[in-house]
């Protein structure tokens, strides 16, 4: 008896003993499959691995994309960037398109689409103010890279002045690799990875090709956080990746009791600015007529601006750069 059931207490220690190892043989492999997957995603590949292969069908050129909000009911707002800063625009360089809900389809948006083609119905339903932000803007990157060849991609709000000359000009001082552009809420100092916490605000944020790539390349991958907002979502889905982040403070956010109220000595808004946000749709008109009459624009056109930036550590000093 003693013989029989110390065989069976031997067998019994086996097989638990092998369970043991397969249990720890499954939760090494699901450690290593998580491990893999998150770690693809925070340490992403070199530079030289960051871009995509591109699709066999030629591209048209564009030096840079433009992405605005917008909503089918706000149409004024859509006429008044026409009728402003888009005249400064060259089409053959530059791509620029309101972003509507798909679900906004209709036979007055496929006129106006039809009309002015500047409109991209997004596969993303209509939920409101600040819904789905992260959606739209990862949509509107995959639609840019899969139309255009462009060295930048800027997603702005459909209320706001952009000195679009300014813009225009200095994109040539910078270069097109890891740029992320923006006003910064905070420029934290710590390890690496809290400084990649931080974000401009989405009303108006420019990024180079290559990032714009790992983000989609990213979300083709694996579903990317949508956390209704497109800044915050934005900086989430390249957290880990060192970005040369420009924090631009001539992006003027501005507090006024009237979104129609025009800055004081507008003529002269883009000589040392660049953005304006929260501009009515008649102010919008006014101050392009003001800034194209001025003498930034009028006699020499957009020239090297005299600023200083703090950008996340590093001091941005423009009589240097442009030199």
């Amino acid at each position: 008896m003693r013989r029989g059931s110390s065989s069976r207490t031997g067998s019994g220690f086996v097989r638990s003993f092998i369970n043991l190892g397969l249990s720890h043989l499954l939760v090494a492999l699901f450690t290593a499959i998580i491990t893999a997957f998150f770690y693809s995603f925070i340490f992403p590949p070199s530079s030289s691995n960051l871009l995509t292969t591109p699709p066999l069908q030629i591209r048209p050129q564009r030096k840079l994309i433009i992405g605005i909000n917008s909503f089918h009911t706000r149409i004024d707002r859509r006429q008044s960037l026409r009728n402003s800063w888009f005249q400064w625009i060259n089409r053959s360089e530059v791509e620029v398109r309101f972003l509507l809900s798909g679900e906004e389809d209709s036979p007055s948006i496929r006129s106006e689409a039809e009309t002015h083609g500047d409109l991209l119905l997004l596969p993303v339903g209509d939920h409101g103010y600040a819904k789905a932000y992260g959606t739209r803007t990862l949509l509107f990157y995959r639609w840019a890279l899969a139309t255009y060849q462009s060295d930048y991609i800027l997603k702005i709000d459909e209320d706001a002045f952009l000195c679009y000359p300014r813009l225009r000009f200095e994109l040539e001082y910078h270069r097109p690799e890891r740029l992320y552009w923006g006003h910064y809420h905070a420029c934290p100092k710590g390890p690496v990875w809290e400084k990649t916490l931080v974000r401009p605000d989405e009303n108006f944020m420019l990024l180079s090709r290559d990032l714009v790539e790992w983000i989609v390349e990213a979300g083709n991958r694996f579903p990317l956080i949508d956390t209704d907002f497109g800044g915050t979502s934005l900086m989430l889905w390249i957290v880990g990746i060192e970005t040369r982040k420009f924090n631009d403070a001539r992006l003027v956010w501005r507090e006024l009791s009237s979104s129609e109220e025009i800055p004081e000595n507008a003529e002269n808004f883009c000589e040392n600015n660049l953005h304006l946000h929260r501009v009515g749709t008649n102010a919008m008109v006014k101050i392009y007529e003001k800034v194209k009459s001025g003498p930034s624009m009028k006699d020499r056109g957009p020239q090297a601006a005299k600023f200083k930036s703090f950008s996340c550590g590093q001091e941005f000093n423009s009589t240097k750069y442009y030199e």
